[in-house]
């Protein structure tokens, strides 16, 4: 899908759960998502207002800022591709290793230059959710 290919900024990420919306990066937050037309993928999403490194170096973190760092943050590069409403990442290489190898489907709704990423219910955080992330376009 042609209209996919290009940047977006990163709006918000709503997990939709049985006890309410949760908003994992709060509800400041910066990222970007770029799809490129020869099937490259690369997203970055952030909480706006994480901590920063107090040594200004993130080799030398303390553990509580690594994982400060980490709770607020998601980033991966592969390949994409559109079938039906769906586009599905083939996550390469990730922050979180874990999903290196997965392909990761993602509902499309696009209104214009809003572009909103809904996954199939999972869990998130311990319970079953689902996960809208909110894209503008650059």
């Amino acid at each position: 899908m042609d209209a996919l290919i290009g940047a977006w900024s990163f709006v918000g990420m709503d997990a939709v759960t049985p006890r309410g919306i949760v908003r994992p990066f709060g509800s400041e937050v910066q990222g970007r998502l770029l799809y490129l037309a020869d099937g490259r993928v690369s997203v970055h999403a952030a909480s706006a207002v994480r901590p920063r490194v107090g040594s200004g170096d993130p080799f030398r973190a303390t553990d509580g800022e690594a994982a400060a760092l980490a709770r607020g943050y998601v980033g991966y590069t592969g390949r994409w591709w559109v079938e039906g409403d769906l586009v599905h990442h083939r996550v390469e290489t990730s922050f979180f290793p874990n999903w290196e190898g997965e392909v990761h489907p993602r509902r499309i709704q696009l209104d214009g230059d809003e572009l909103v990423l809904s996954t199939v219910p999972q869990a998130v955080g311990g319970e079953v959710a689902t996960v809208h992330v909110r894209w503008r376009r650059e």
